[in-house]
């Protein structure tokens, strides 16, 4: 059998292959930037470490191994992390009145009971799932602002099927660490030690390739670990009608600017906090990156994350702008800020980051029609969440091995 071609060297093909090459396939990577990783990178200064995108992974059982495979240590992680908040006139660690929090428990008592009442219906949005099974104030100030901190789409026509599959089914057995973990050195520490290992395996990675699937023979296994948008590119001239669908995968801008200030008394502490739309902030959240692992940095380091589908112009701010807004709403998340510019301040700019998971994808994907030996793997399939898209490259490992390894 010839080596399964995966196109696309970021998270979801650097785990595929690994995953592949675990099982005793062979595997070559055709990737078209000069580097690994994707969105993935970590940028050190001499104040702070800066995250160009994920600064850490829900972890599960299979995470754990995954390090475990790797020899990748986790980094120290610090206690104050467990606060997490949400801004409601104050930061809050429940934002949530006794009623919609009674109203809340009842549901998932419903889902645990196997009731399909509650489940979120087909081409139902997180806006109308959210006042159908429980009420408004559910919606905008629990799960809008949460999952604006995940999947920057708007409440309104966000699928509540593909943005809350997690929640209502399987997932890989918890780990023995609870939360999020990170390797000690950042996120591209996980995405260079995966580059290493696969290359140490023999798995030859080719960089600056432009994948063209014209002239392959009928027998190659080709997995495409891009955008939906790359993925419509590449299939253009092969597959018309599966390029046409994933075209219409709609991509949504981000921001992430790290600020790195002095300490203050005034600094708020815990893992970061979600800022809802209906609060009127700018920025949708902030993560305090000092408060979360050791060794991230000995200031104030903070990643502001403005953009998404209620703030698509973000990515076309000048620095000064995002600063300057950035600063604004520190001023009223953390009252006597005012006037504290930052030491320094590094941006990564995504126009195209994210798919966006609305209603009509939520159509689309389940309709999308992919014939063997091609294969499709990313984030707009179901599951942004990097342990999602980790748990689905063991699936599609084992799939491709079924019908192809013997």
């Amino acid at each position: 059998m010839k080596p399964v071609a995966i196109v696309g060297a970021g998270f979801s093909g650097l785990t595929l292959a690994h995953h592949l090459r675990k099982r005793g396939l062979e595997v070559q990577l055709f990737e078209k930037q000069d580097r690994a990783g994707g969105l993935i990178n970590t940028h050190a200064s001499g104040l702070s470490l800066s995250e160009a995108a994920a600064n850490a992974i829900l972890n599960d059982s299979e995470i754990e191994k995954l390090f475990a495979d790797l020899n990748l240590p986790f980094a120290a992680r610090k206690p104050e992390r467990k606060k997490r908040y949400i801004f409601w006139n104050t930061p809050k660690r429940w934002p949530l009145g006794l009623w919609t929090t009674l109203k809340a428990l009842w549901m998932i008592l419903q889902i645990r009971l196997g009731n399909a009442e509650v489940l979120p219906r087909e081409a139902e949005s997180i806006h109308d799932w959210c006042r159908r099974v429980v009420n408004a104030q559910f919606e905008e100030r629990l799960i809008s602002p949460a999952l604006q901190g995940v999947f920057a789409g708007d409440p309104k026509i966000l699928s509540a099927k593909l943005t809350l599959s997690a929640l209502f089914t399987g997932r890989a057995p918890a780990g023995k660490e609870k939360g999020s973990i990170a390797p000690p050195e950042g996120m591209n520490q996980l995405m260079q030690t995966l580059r290493r290992r696969l290359e140490a395996d023999g798995v030859p990675i080719q960089f600056n390739h432009d994948f063209d699937l014209k002239g392959l023979g009928g027998d190659q296994i080709v997995v495409l670990c891009t955008s939906a948008w790359t993925a419509a590119d590449i299939t253009k001239d092969t597959h018309p009608e599966l390029s046409e669908q994933l075209r219409r995968c709609e991509s949504l801008p981000l921001v992430s600017v790290t600020c790195v200030f002095e300490k203050s008394e005034t600094d708020l502490e815990g893992f970061g906090c979600l800022l809802p739309p209906q609060q009127n902030f700018i920025a949708s959240g902030v993560i305090f990156n000092d408060c979360v692992f050791e060794n991230r940095s000995q200031k104030r380091s903070e990643a502001w994350i403005l953009g998404g589908a209620l703030q698509l112009g973000a990515a076309g701010w000048s620095d000064e702008e995002l600063i300057n807004n950035i600063l604004k709403d520190r001023a009223r998340l953390m009252p006597g800020s005012e006037g504290r510019r930052p030491l320094e301040f590094r941006v990564h700019r995504w126009p195209r980051a994210i798919p966006h998971y609305t209603v009509q994808w939520e159509k689309i994907v389940k309709t999308l029609k992919v014939e063997r030996p091609l294969f499709l793997h990313g984030n707009y399939l179901g599951g942004i969440g990097l342990s999602r898209i980790h748990r689905r490259s063991i699936e599609l490992a084992e799939q491709i091995k079924d019908i192809y390894g013997a």
